[in-house]
């Protein structure tokens, strides 16, 4: 029961004398994250007893492997000892720590953490090709003379301990960090590095079928020269375009910050597509304002990046049209004031809201504009308020429209499930293991799987640990 003791013991509680749980409450304790993961205990206690007496230090480990999960506690005798420690940098086995105090349990202050943490998440910067030793002082140091770094850290393999060669570097705001991509190339310990902006990470299933929520919270609202305002996307590029041609090409607009050409990893060619991050908004609406686009003689595909959260290559994303639905309206809302409020983003051809039987408003209409991407570019804004009132947005599509979408969908999910062997269904649900598609195709997983067959003579059963096939198998 020692995994069940060190959970508790986590979450501040210990065993009293009669055999109950009391709360132990500790106002001294210190959070340590991103350690080494070969750190034990007994280092770490040891590095913190320089700041005061330590009455008690753990590292959470996996309870079939014992193995860090990188991050444990620290407590310390004394408040100011704790306050001492939290001043200034911390490194022990070559990592550079992150820590806080702890909040117990009840009094979790987890969402103005997250929020804190979400003011960097814009610029937060790739670094590869690192040297095995360069370390995450290295980096601090080096990318501290374009600004304030307010973190740094190499990835480092689980089981040996040893660098992977990359890292990251989060400056202190995105001007910083897009100072730092124009001024490259670097070089760190006698190598050119290779950055980027930094990827946020994906869903393994794509987190196809996420919708954008409205949120309240400011940091939230995109708007102004925000970043997502200043990228677009270009495809069918020509496979011999280079980075720089690409980046050449789209200058005669504006100043380009960032421009990656996507290439194979196996075979470093180019993939014919690039992700460009431009110094103004404006040069994006005026790229997508002169339509189409061409390089060798070949039309380029240029779109503004898909909306949080929801998957770029999903079916409605990639739709086109010059009509916007909108939710949210009232009878206090005229349609002057509709078209007033969204003809500051592009030219309103038509506004349309339609009447009940009493001739009130249903809750939603459509605004049709002169260009699909103005359309693009409120989904992505996503923030629209109209006299006070949140206004949902989405593209106007009809109901055949819809229907197509709403087919590859759910075709696509069916290729993921084949693909993964399992995963989350469109609303949510966790289907069964891999799926068979065409004439004679069979599903079938190892124990606890659940496969399904598609087509004719499709089967479906699953396998169990001597190898022999159990459930239903039908052949027709």
């Amino acid at each position: 029961m020692a995994d069940e003791a060190e959970i508790k013991k986590a979450e501040g509680v210990e065993e009293g004398a009669e055999g109950g749980d009391v709360k132990k409450e500790s106002e001294n304790r210190l959070y340590v994250g991103k350690l080494n993961v070969i750190t034990n205990e007994d280092k770490l206690k040891k590095y913190f007893e320089d700041y005061g007496e330590v009455e008690d230090c753990f590292i959470m480990r996996f309870p079939d492997t014992r193995k860090s999960k990188c991050f444990g506690f620290i407590t310390f005798k004394r408040e100011e000892d704790l306050v001492d420690a939290l001043d200034g940098d911390h490194v022990v086995d070559e990592n550079k720590l992150e820590l806080r105090k702890a909040v117990p349990r009840g009094k979790s202050d987890a969402e103005v953490f997250k929020k804190e943490r979400a003011k960097y998440v814009g610029s937060k910067m790739y670094v590869g090709n690192l040297t095995e030793e360069t370390t995450a002082e290295d980096l601090e140091q080096f990318f501290s003379s374009m600004g304030k770094v307010v973190d740094s850290f190499i990835m480092k393999d689980s089981l040996t301990g040893k660098s992977k060669k990359f890292g990251f570097v989060t400056f202190e705001d995105v001007p910083t960090m897009e100072k730092c991509l124009e001024e490259k190339p670097h070089s760190i310990n006698g190598t050119e590095v290779e950055i980027r902006r930094a990827a946020p990470k994906k869903d393994p299933y794509g987190n196809i079928y996420g919708k954008r929520k409205f949120e309240d919270d400011d940091d939230d609202i995109i708007e102004g020269e925000h970043v997502e305002l200043r990228r677009l996307y270009v495809g069918s590029l020509p496979l011999s375009a280079s980075e720089d041609e690409v980046k050449e090409y789209f200058e005669k607009f504006g100043k380009v910050i960032e421009c990656i050409l996507q290439k194979n990893k196996a075979t470093n060619k180019s993939k014919g597509m690039a992700f460009i991050t431009f110094g103004e908004a404006k040069t994006v609406n005026e790229i997508q304002a002169s339509q189409p686009h061409k390089m060798d003689n070949k039309t380029l595909d240029s779109r503004r990046p898909a909306p949080k959260g929801v998957h770029p290559k999903d079916p409605e994303v990639l739709a086109v049209t010059k009509k916007l639905w909108f939710g949210g309206v009232n009878d206090v809302i005229s349609d002057e004031d509709i078209k007033e409020y969204f003809e500051q983003y592009g030219t309103v051809e038509d506004v349309e809201v339609p009447l009940d039987s009493e001739e009130k408003k249903r809750g939603f209409g459509f605004v049709t504009f002169n260009s699909s991407d103005t359309v693009d570019k409120l989904i992505l804004i996503g923030h629209h308020k109209i006299k006070g009132r949140r206004m949902d947005v989405k593209k106007g599509l009809d109901k055949k429209e819809m229907a197509a979408i709403k087919r590859q969908r759910e075709q696509e999910f069916m290729q993921n499930q084949f693909r993964y062997g399992g995963g989350p269904g469109p609303r949510g649900m966790r289907m069964g293991g891999g799926g068979g598609f065409g004439r004679g195709a069979k599903a079938m997983r190892m124990a606890g799987g659940g496969g399904a067959g598609f087509g004719r003579g499709g089967a479906s059963g699953r396998v169990g640990p001597d190898g022999k096939k159990t459930g239903n198998i039908k052949q027709n």
